[in-house]
């Protein structure tokens, strides 16, 4: 009894024995399902946000510098000194 635990003793520390198993990973086709679609909506989220960007980009960079927002120009009520609008 003594010699079987000093033999797997020295085996474990000379590298002796079968190789360790590999763990089993169970495959769930729902979860996979769900990370894809996740992902694919993150994927087409960022992508309408980068044309967004661009598409504001470009818009502010042809505005005309006779436009109200590009000449920092303000139409609103309380630009005008007013509480309310209609007074």
């Amino acid at each position: 009894m003594c010699g079987s635990a000093v033999n797997k003793i020295m085996d474990d520390w000379l590298g002796i024995g079968p190789p360790p198993m590999p763990d089993i990973v169970a495959v769930d086709p729902q979860a996979d399902r769900a990370r894809a679609e996740g992902e694919a909506a993150a994927t087409a989220n960022r992508e309408r946000t980068a044309r967004r960007r661009a598409a504001r980009a470009s818009a502010l960079s042809t505005a005309r510098p006779t436009d109200s927002a590009a000449s920092g120009q303000a139409s609103t009520a309380m630009a005008y000194g007013k509480d309310k609008l209609g007074q």
